[in-house]
């Protein structure tokens, strides 16, 4: 969303810490931009984004003004902590983005759903997990405002495991699980 700023118009966060984190560090990675707030300078994150912005590396951080964000964190997660995630708040509030945040669902490292997958404080394969709570619903609900079609039921073969292995082509190391899913709605 940052770097293309000037087309992308909205994002949803779903326990992700603030754009640069990592500053291409695995070690950086692995303790501040997952279990180590305390040790995050989002001025600091800001400042380089600008300095990229400046030189043209990223689209200007103005793009980001008004801009729709939906930010999730479940209390109990144990991957990315709570503290990372409001640093991205923070971060999407300083260049002026209209921020919505959910931080109150006790919920491990997931995406919420309503009435599928794993028991909501469950760490674990699909990371999908049933908390009672639609985050997908509220996330467009964020971004589109509330004239959205009402849900109908799911169909199970519309939700699509897909290998993610040629995304991680060139890293040495990523925390991304080697199958993703997406779901196509028909």
């Amino acid at each position: 969303h940052y770097a293309f700023s000037q087309s992308i118009t909205g994002a949803a966060v779903f326990a992700g810490g603030p754009f640069l984190c990592s500053k291409g560090s695995l070690t950086t990675a692995t303790t501040t931009c997952m279990s180590s707030p305390l040790l995050l300078n989002v001025s600091a994150l800001e400042e380089q984004a600008s300095i990229m912005a400046g030189k043209g590396e990223i689209d200007p951080l103005s793009g980001l003004k008004g801009d729709k964000v939906y930010i999730y964190s479940g209390e109990s997660d144990t991957v990315v902590k709570t503290g990372v995630v409001k640093g991205a708040e923070k971060m999407y509030q300083h260049y002026g983005a209209e921020v919505t945040s959910e931080y109150n669902i006790d919920s491990e490292h997931c995406f919420p759903t309503t009435d599928f997958g794993n028991r909501c404080t469950r760490l674990g394969k699909p990371y999908i997990n049933n908390c009672d709570y639609s985050g997908a619903e509220n996330a467009f609900k964020v971004l589109y405002g509330d004239s959205l079609k009402p849900a109908v039921a799911q169909v199970s073969s519309n939700l699509i495991e897909f290998d993610q292995k040629a995304y991680q082509e060139g890293f040495k190391s990523i925390s991304m699980g080697s199958e993703g899913y997406v779901y196509v709605p028909t």
